[in-house]
């Protein structure tokens, strides 16, 4: 793999990695790297690892396949006060399904636009992380939960991002903290702002969450638990 260690500054694209034995892009305290198209095939170990402090790097076009995550790490883990990230157009493919597909420890202030995950066990997963943002994409087909929240985990946000086909729960929420549920369009919005988010039914845009003309809301569920409640709600351009 690629060891990125105590290194700043750097701007690297067009990597592949391909069936390594240990972790396929090791940073450790490492800040304002680059990654453009970036390509980890088949790693034995973390794909990505983002270790002490490992701040405010950039990652575009990121995929990851068929890692080889286990069942206390993910293909992507970034921990140890690791803040500041940011993940676009970032695709994680797994048929391994054994652990996460993103695994967050005590990290603060990481984004990921336009993500998605395809096939892990569990496939997000928050234990005591703060002011991140996920905006926009998908979470399909994980064998437990879609999006975990534990710890002290506070002040996050999940927007516009869709969670459908998990075998228990799209959200299991035992965080001690407040997060946020959003999503919107230019026809209206919905917003959870609660300390507990779980909810067993699938999240979809015009499917369950609906944002139509005249019509904002969520489908009537028993799957829906926590988010059948309170709500913040916004109609854009009646007639």
């Amino acid at each position: 793999g690629i060891y990125i260690v105590s290194s700043y500054n750097n701007s690297l694209s067009d990597i592949v990695v391909n069936q390594t034995t240990a972790t396929g892009l090791f940073f450790y305290s490492s800040t304002n790297n680059t990654l453009i198209r970036t390509r980890v095939y088949g790693s034995t170990d973390d794909a990505l690892y983002l270790n002490f402090k490992s701040s405010n790097n950039t990652f575009v076009d990121l995929d990851i396949y068929a890692a080889g995550e286990t069942a206390n790490d993910g293909l992507i883990l970034i921990d140890s006060g690791s803040f500041g990230n940011e993940f676009n157009n970032l695709l994680i493919n797994s048929t391994a399904g054994t652990g996460y597909g993103i695994k967050i420890s005590s990290g603060e202030g990481n984004k990921f636009i336009n993500l998605t995950i395809n096939g892990t066990d569990k496939g997000l997963l928050f234990s005591s992380t703060n002011n991140s943002l996920i905006d926009g994409g998908s979470i399909s087909d994980a064998l437990t939960y879609g999006v975990e929240l534990t710890g002290t985990s506070a002040n996050n946000t999940i927007r516009n991002f869709e969670i459908y086909n998990s075998v228990n729960y799209s959200i299991y929420d035992v965080s001690s903290s407040s997060n946020n549920l959003t999503f919107n369009n230019s026809m209206g919005s919905i917003m959870w702002g609660l300390t507990n988010l779980t909810s067993a039914m699938n999240l979809t845009i015009n499917g369950t969450v609906l944002l139509q003309q005249n019509l904002t809301g969520l489908f009537s569920s028993e799957n829906a638990q926590q988010l059948n409640g309170t709500a913040t709600i916004e109609l854009k351009g009646l007639n």
